[in-house]
């Protein structure tokens, strides 16, 4: 046994458990997973059991791994009725929870998540004007969205210009193909719009959102490019339960060269969804319709 007749006591224990249930379990605002916690409170005059200390153990470790993906089990002690938790092994505990605590937001590696597509849209049809759509991401509940943001879960996008054609428009077909190719995946978190291109992405996220459209991100025709201001951007705004986002595609015709440019072939906008879908820790992706391009 492990606790009261040990230098550990029920107060410690508890503390260390609603630490880590906080971030496991249901939790509230941006802590919590929505993840079955198999350790519990212990009332203060009880002893706490070996199997108790490694439900709490095996807590600990579902949330890092989660997060690393790393095995980190030799960090904590295992309890038996021979090997009794001391104010070392608390004190490991404790450190340990702090670290899944402060990390509790980070994307997960890729092998604790899986990459879905939610939508493909494409437009064939040619365009000298300012072109969008909408893309709604809908949960389940407030709390389903909740626990897919806090797990580092997250909506991607990205666009891609192909099957152009050369003659009059090749040259703004390549600055859109080269535009979004270097913009490369928007991805929507928590409290945060990241790229892993080039473009300028905002410190909004999921938590950030209002009804009114925000821009989290916005990439110009590259410096230089006779085709300045052309741009992508992207929108988004709550309603309920859901994520409305706006790509758009600025194409502001300046009738410099006395040449209408339409752009053509395939363009294309790739809607996914990042969703933690580990043994450790698994959300329910979100659903999605939206409108043509």
């Amino acid at each position: 046994m492990s606790g009261v007749n040990t230098a550990v006591l029920a107060t410690d224990y508890n503390t260390i458990q609603s630490k880590i249930n906080n971030v496991l379990g249901n939790g509230s605002g941006d802590f919590g997973y929505g993840q079955l916690v198999t350790s519990s409170q212990v009332a203060r005059a009880n002893r706490i059991t070996v199997a108790q200390w490694n439900a709490l153990r095996n807590d600990l470790l579902k949330a890092r791994n989660h997060q690393t993906s790393v095995d980190e089990s030799g960090l904590l002690t295992v309890a038996s009725t021979t090997t009794r938790i001391r104010e070392s092994d608390r004190a490991a505990y404790s450190l340990f929870a702090d670290v899944a605590t402060t990390n509790r937001l980070i994307t997960p590696p890729s092998n604790q998540a899986s990459l879905t597509n939610l939508q493909t849209v494409t437009r064939t049809a040619s365009w000298s004007t300012t072109i969008s759509h909408q893309v709604t991401v809908t949960f389940a509940s407030e709390d389903a969205g909740r626990f897919f943001f806090n797990s580092g879960s997250s909506i991607k996008f990205s666009s891609t210009m192909t099957g152009y054609s050369a003659g009059v428009s090749l040259l703004v077909n390549q600055s859109w193909a080269t535009l979004l190719t270097n913009m490369g995946i928007i991805s929507f978190d928590a409290y945060s719009t990241t790229k892993s291109g080039t473009g300028t992405a905002q410190a909004i996220g999921f938590y950030n959102l209002t009804t009114t459209d925000q821009l989290i991100f916005t990439k110009l025709v590259e410096a230089g490019n006779q085709y300045t201001p052309n741009r992508y951007e992207l929108k988004a705004r709550k309603s309920g339960n859901s994520i409305i986002f706006t790509p758009t595609w600025s194409y502001v015709e300046d009738g410099n060269y006395g040449i209408f440019e339409p752009a053509d072939g395939t363009l294309t906008s790739l809607v996914q969804a990042f969703t933690a879908t580990g043994s450790n820790v698994s959300v329910t992706a979100p659903t999605s319709s939206t409108t043509s391009l």
